[in-house]
């Protein structure tokens, strides 16, 4: 399969849906199968507008989930790009956050939020309401060092890409500590600051090792299988290895924010293509839901981007 989406023109509303033309040509070979649709949201502090975005999730009915770290929130928008409800305040008390980073819903409707700073993972259910908590500040079991990014597998398993103490742990549904893989280094199974985390349909675990500019994959046993990337603007080459996605097909949708770009990957590691965009455009975070749907959210423009499916 070969992926690509053409550059658009930057076109935002502060609470709604907006239209856009793609902004300049590309190459053929990355001629889209995923047309742009439209972006919404957009700059501000106020209901639906994003005063700066990490990470982005879809639920089972199509909704996106959006960090809007700096006001200690998530905001959930419909399909059509409609603000629909938020949750969080800053602090450090049940339901309130200090720099929420990452988003995941899992198949029940738990939506779970890596609140970074809090050293923490959160538990809501689907209308936003607490349920609980779990994780301290440290680097022993079960305790985290900057939680950065945040999945959750068929089983409701909960992976935790523990950023600073460079690791990735996994958790029940319930918070409680399984397993930890990864140590820091740049070896194989080792990590520099790893920024995001996804498990597949065949619970083979994705790391984003951003320090180490590479992807990195491991069975559901945590053994090493394989690793690509490293620095660049070229194919398979990263500048900031922000967020990583399963898309439907299997394939990987990796969010390289430092080169403007999503780079498309076979399981394996195989380079598929890339959709590019010029600055000021940073594609710093991308999510898909079970039709085939991407959304994508950039960083500057503080709004998000729906591609249609192929």
């Amino acid at each position: 399969m070969i992926l690509g989406i053409s550059v658009f023109a930057l076109a935002c509303a502060a609470n709604g849906p907006s239209g856009g033309d793609p902004g300049e040509d590309i190459p053929e070979d990355y001629v889209h199968n995923h047309p742009f649709l439209f972006s919404f949201s957009g700059p501000g502090t106020g209901d639906g507008q994003i005063d700066n975005l990490a990470g982005i999730a879809t639920d089972s009915a199509g909704n996106v989930y959006v960090c809007d770290f700096t006001q200690n929130r998530i905001q959930k928008f419909n399909s059509s790009g409609e603000y629909q409800s938020q949750f969080g305040t800053p602090g450090t008390g049940n339901g309130q956050f200090n720099t929420p980073w990452d988003v995941a819903v899992g198949a029940s409707g738990n939506i779970f939020v890596a609140d970074r700073h809090n050293d923490r993972i959160q538990k809501f259910d689907s209308s936003g309401v607490y349920q609980s908590q779990f994780g301290a500040s440290g680097n022993g079991d079960g305790q985290f060092n900057e939680p950065c990014g945040i999945c959750v597998d068929k089983n409701g398993a909960v992976y935790v890409a523990d950023y600073t103490n460079n690791r990735v742990q996994k958790f029940d549904s319930d918070g409680n500590f399984l397993s930890v893989l990864g140590t820091q280094g740049g070896g194989d199974g080792q990590f520099n600051t790893p920024y995001d985390v996804a498990v597949d349909a065949d619970l083979n675990i994705y790391v984003a090792d951003n320090g180490n500019h590479r992807i990195q994959k491991f069975d559901s046993s945590l053994s090493f299988l394989a690793k690509w990337g490293s620095s660049g603007t070229g194919e398979s080459e990263f500048d900031t290895v922000f967020s990583i996605e399963i898309y439907k097909t299997g394939d990987l949708l990796v969010a390289d924010s430092g080169n403007h770009r999503i780079q498309i990957f076979s399981p394996s590691g195989e380079f598929l293509a890339y959709f590019p965009e010029t600055y000021p455009y940073s594609l710093q975070s991308v999510a898909s839901d079970a039709a085939g749907i991407i959304y994508v959210g950039d960083a500057n423009s503080r709004n998000i981007r729906k591609y249609g499916a192929q």
